[in-house]
């Protein structure tokens, strides 16, 4: 009777030694796909603050800001729908881990050369200066991203067609 006991519980802790990592990798695919279509939308809904935020990052030439203004909502939100579907992930796990690098790129560079100007994240809950935790927070995006273009079980079992899994 004791090692029926301790089989049901070892069977238990293999299920939920099991169960840890699926969970984790879908609350980060949810929160990755509520982050980015967040973003997106809050920008169109805010987009000459966007804009203007666009044109204050110092390596965006004037000629584009209008260009990536229009881009990069939409490329957010494409980025959210793809999360949640399993043959799109990993290629936005990668698209990601290039879009968060290259804000951070952006907001670095604005305050190496001492600009002033809004992170441009959300406008519905900050106008707030870009600042050294801005910079690192998409760092860390950047980073747990990559954890997604890693992990090889986050592509569907069959692979994406002409990739090797």
């Amino acid at each position: 009777m004791v090692s029926s006991s301790n089989t049901n519980v070892s069977g238990w802790f293999g299920w939920v030694a099991r169960a840890i990592p699926m969970l984790t990798r879908y609350a980060g695919l949810t929160f990755f796909s509520f982050l980015l279509a967040f973003s997106g939308f809050d920008k169109w809904l805010h987009f000459g603050n966007f804009l203007n935020t666009v044109r204050q990052y110092v390596l965006v030439p004037p000629f584009l800001a209008q260009s990536l203004a229009l881009l990069i909502p939409s490329f957010e939100l494409w980025l959210a729908i793809a999360f949640l579907i399993p043959a799109w992930r990993r290629h936005a796990a990668i698209s990601s881990t290039v879009l968060f690098s290259a804000f951070a790129a952006a907001l670095s560079a604005n305050a190496a050369a001492g600009v002033l100007a809004p992170c441009g994240c959300w406008f519905s809950l900050t106008l707030s200066q870009s600042t050294r935790p801005h910079i690192l927070f998409d760092i860390l995006l950047a980073m747990l991203c990559l954890t997604y273009v890693l992990d090889r079980s986050a592509i569907p079992s069959g692979g994406v067609k002409g990739t090797t899994a």
